[in-house]
């Protein structure tokens, strides 16, 4: 049995679902490039850089077909690039002009931001819970179910980012 091929992408190996330009305003320590950071489960606060937050190991890339890994990063890029002249403007003057354009490029970045952020890929493995639970309860067993896939890392992330790309 062969291992799989191993395909590189230039994605970078810690992917953000916040951008880095929109971290950016909430330094505590603009010289360091930190922020200050609240962990809700030991209520404990420390300060942290932006490249450590927000962000996976690879989070945009997935495995598919015998070990191809695809990577949705450089799309994300291109987001961040058509949106970031303008979310500068409006940080930088404080005031929406309220143009075609302005209008346009916000929606864009807010429903992107609202689609990419790791608790909307977090509601596929619900929703197959949710099944699998729901199946169990009929006293059926969800492998049963013609086309069922296990939930597995990759599946989630292609199956978000699919919706995304939709």
């Amino acid at each position: 049995m062969t291992s799989a091929p191993k395909v590189r992408t230039n994605a970078a190996e810690n992917q953000h679902y916040v951008p880095k330009f929109i971290l950016r305003n909430f330094l505590a320590d603009e010289a360091r490039g930190q922020v200050s950071v609240f962990d809700k489960q030991n209520g404990k606060s420390f300060p942290t850089s932006i490249s450590n937050i927000m962000a996976e190991r690879r989070f945009n890339d997935f495995q598919v077909n015998d070990g191809w890994r695809v990577s949705f990063e450089p799309a994300a890029g291109k987001v961040e690039e058509q949106v970031l002249a303008t979310y500068r403007r409006v940080v930088a003057s404080g005031r929406l002009e309220r143009t075609v354009e302005e209008q346009s490029d916000l929606a864009l970045l807010i429903s992107f931001q609202f689609l990419r952020a790791k608790a909307h890929r977090d509601l596929w493995l619900q929703v197959d819970q949710m099944i699998a639970d729901k199946t169990t309860e009929l006293g059926f067993k969800v492998e049963n179910i013609e086309g069922w896939v296990p939930p597995t890392e990759d599946n989630i992330k292609a199956r978000h980012l699919e919706g995304m790309r939709k």
